[in-house]
């Protein structure tokens, strides 16, 4: 009788410590309505290459992943906008319907005013936005490299397959705006 109580208590624990916690879900594809700079294709603010460290998607937890790991050579391993445009809608595709909470952002961390400042996040369930739902107008953080961390933009749960972050405004490129990496938090499916 002892044992199984002492079983049901570590199930227990373990769902409680799984309730409301988040994982980092890497997106499938990622396109940018201007295009890129030069060889900053956007495609490298998905694949991982500009991260301190890599993470599993749909295992690794996001929040201690995204306050711990910061960029590395973040400049060669982003996206820039194309000279003379800072504003940009940047759509993920996320490879399926996934139930969001957040996005992690790993900002451009250069001391040239091109990080992302004002920006809002769209959520849909198709890849035109014909219907999207707005998460959350944010605005992200400069750093200087090496402590550009991640940073965590939470919102309501909403089962989205598509996500646009409509980037407003940088801190004062008048050339580029850029960042390094993004991803997002879903909701984690209890063990």
């Amino acid at each position: 009788m002892n044992i199984k109580l002492a079983v049901l208590g570590v199930t227990t624990l373990v769902l409680a410590t799984n309730a409301g916690a988040a994982t980092l879900l890497q997106v499938s594809s990622v396109t940018s309505s201007e295009g890129s700079f030069d060889t900053f294709d956007i495609g490298q603010t998905i694949d991982q290459s500009g991260l301190s460290a890599n993470y599993v998607s749909g295992v690794t937890d996001f929040n201690s992943f995204v306050s711990g790991t910061t960029t590395i050579d973040g400049a060669n391993n982003g996206w820039f906008s194309p000279g003379t445009i800072t504003t940009s809608n940047i759509d993920f595709d996320l490879g399926g319907s996934f139930n969001i909470e957040s996005f992690a952002l790993w900002n451009d961390f250069q001391n040239a005013g091109q990080g992302i400042d004002a920006f809002n996040l769209w959520a849909d369930d198709n890849v035109g936005f014909a219907s999207p739902v707005l998460l959350g107008s944010f605005n992200a953080i400069v750093t200087d490299e090496p402590l550009n961390f991640g940073q965590m933009f939470n919102f309501g749960v909403t089962d989205a397959s598509h996500v646009r972050m409509e980037i407003l405004s940088n801190y004062g490129s008048t050339f580029v705006t850029g960042f390094s990496e993004a991803a997002f938090g879903i909701t984690a499916v209890p063990v």
